[in-house]
């Protein structure tokens, strides 16, 4: 799906939008056990989560039990440069195909203390997460290098 063909929705629009907020809302809320129980309960096994290469940490978790790992890592965070309860969604697309459901969810955070931006593109199929793609606005600043 392109950009294009995706419909953005308001509050409580759909099922694809109460997951994503869902799944923020836990990451916000630096709720461990609310994150472990959304992926235990909302990802597929063989999931794939890709962030850029050039960041620490970046490439391609394969399964959910890593994605899980991380993601309960980053809830749980204190003091890191990424702080959870300042996680926004600013805004969510949604796209409905044959094959799978596309959402994407535009962020606002602070890394470091300061603000940016990313993107993140899932792909639903048979209401399991089986990918999720995160595009950072401005990963030289996240890498210190301003």
């Amino acid at each position: 799906m392109c950009p294009e063909t995706m419909t953005a929705g308001g509050p409580g629009w759909s099922d694809l939008r109460s997951m994503v907020e869902e799944f923020y809302g836990a990451l916000a809320a630096r709720d461990v056990a609310g994150v472990e129980r959304f992926i235990d309960d909302n990802f597929a096994e063989d999931v794939t989560l890709t962030r850029p290469e050039s960041l620490p940490g970046g490439g391609t978790l394969e399964g959910a039990d890593r994605v899980k790992r991380l993601m309960s890592a980053v809830a749980g965070a204190q003091g890191g440069p990424l702080d959870p309860a300042q996680l926004r969604i600013e805004r969510v697309l949604e796209s409905t195909g044959e094959d799978a459901d596309d959402v994407g969810v535009e962020l606002s955070f602070s890394w470091n203390g300061t603000p940016t931006t990313s993107f993140e593109w899932w792909v639903v199929r048979d209401l399991k997460v089986t990918q999720i793609r995160a595009y950072y606005w401005d990963t030289a600043m996240m890498l210190g290098r301003e």
